[in-house]
């Protein structure tokens, strides 16, 4: 008598094989993204149980403000074959909505006569757009202006305490 134990292992279960992250700066929506070797890729915001947040292999999260983990699974005949039943986090990660830097003139005050070009020291992360308000012409990428330049018919005679530019 002849008799045969034994069990069957497939590597046809289900399991997630990659995760993308996603980042931004400042308030809004991400794309997170998975892929699975079978199974439907299921989304939640907690690691254990809870509610099915959508299925498919992206996923759009709501406005958010602060850095949020969600958990992906790959399912099939509704229970969890990922290894120890364990979801796969994957971060969609918030960065600060202002660029830290810092930007200053050589004075706080010129002279409207004063015709060189005065360009600002810039010191931190580079990036964003200058802006000027009272008739200034300013360069909107660099920074720079010509204190003489300033557009402002009601201005007194160049030197005059009155035609000072203040920073």
């Amino acid at each position: 008598m002849f008799v045969a134990l034994g069990f069957f292992v497939s590597s046809a279960y289900s399991q997630i094989a990659t995760t993308t992250p996603a980042s931004r700066c400042g308030e809004g929506t991400l794309v997170l993204q998975a892929t699975a070797s079978s199974g439907t890729i299921t989304w939640y915001d907690v690691p254990f149980y809870g509610t099915a947040l959508g299925t498919g292999a992206t996923f759009t999260t709501p406005d958010l403000a602060v850095t949020k983990t969600y958990y992906v699974d790959a399912i099939t005949n509704n229970c969890s074959v990922n290894p120890g039943n364990v979801r796969v986090p994957v971060i969609a990660t918030i960065s600060a909505n202002s660029i830290q830097a810092s930007i200053f003139y050589e004075s706080t005050t010129f002279c409207n006569s004063l015709a060189t070009l005065q360009t600002p020291t810039r010191t931190g992360t580079a990036g964003g757009t200058f802006t000027a308000t009272g008739g200034l012409n300013i360069n909107l990428t660099t920074g720079a202006f010509t204190p003489s330049a300033k557009i402002n018919p009601k201005r007194k005679a160049p030197g005059t305490p009155e035609s000072r530019i203040l920073l």
